[in-house]
């Protein structure tokens, strides 16, 4: 088992980072039924976390986790650049280009060692499509079949009144409309058997639609 001698936590660790900024940061563990794990908390700032046997010393690790979690707060480097949350990746035959800066898979994988126990949102992209900006992120969104008709059910009762589409709205309706097919594409890239039934319900649907507008 373990050793907890003169072993408190919570503590406090103030830790400096590769620009020598101090980061102050409130270290704890959990017992879980497989492993220890040792959490930091920085006010705003880092999260680091690092799992441990069992029967593992809790003073080595301990000594342990500061050490790795120094190791997080000042391996975040690519030559003379520093590793930013938001960047480009882009994926070559043999190597990775991070901001202009060429790595090996080694390379690569040696970067982001750091950031053990962290979570990594991603997107692949064509090189003609969009990237996120700094001020945008990924977020989990639920899509299907039941979603997406009700979804176009809700347009079509705000913006055609029933089922007449005055030419007051068509601009907007154009415009709804066209988001919703971009939605309802991306659904069909992943399972073309449920959004087929969207289509032919939207189909069925929309033969009945009256407007004195030219869609």
């Amino acid at each position: 088992m373990f050793r907890d001698d003169n072993f408190d936590l919570p503590i406090n660790v103030d830790l400096t980072d590769c620009n020598n900024v101090t980061h102050s940061f409130i270290i704890n563990y959990l017992i879980f039924p497989t492993l220890i794990r040792f959490v930091a908390n920085e006010e705003n700032g880092y999260e680091i976390e690092k799992g441990y046997k069992l029967d593992a010393d809790l003073n080595d690790a301990l000594y342990d986790f500061i050490k790795y979690a120094k190791k997080c707060i000042n391996n975040k480097i690519i030559t003379d650049n520093h590793l930013k949350n938001h960047g480009t990746i882009k994926i070559n035959y043999d190597s990775f280009t991070i901001d202009d800066k060429k790595l090996s898979p080694y390379e690569l994988q040696k970067l982001f060692s750091s950031y053990e126990g962290f979570h990594i949102d991603y997107r692949i992209n064509d090189p003609s499509e969009e990237i996120l900006t700094k001020d945008e992120c990924l977020v989990k969104y639920e899509l299907n079949k039941d979603i997406l008709i009700n979804e176009y059910c809700f347009i079509m009762n705000v913006l055609c009144n029933g089922k007449f589409l005055s030419y007051k709205n068509e601009y907007i309706f154009d415009y709804v409309f066209r988001e919703y097919l971009c939605k309802l594409k991306g659904f069909y890239d992943v399972n073309s058997r449920e959004a087929s039934k969207v289509i032919k319900y939207i189909i069925d649907d929309i033969k009945s639609l009256e407007t004195d507008c030219d869609i």
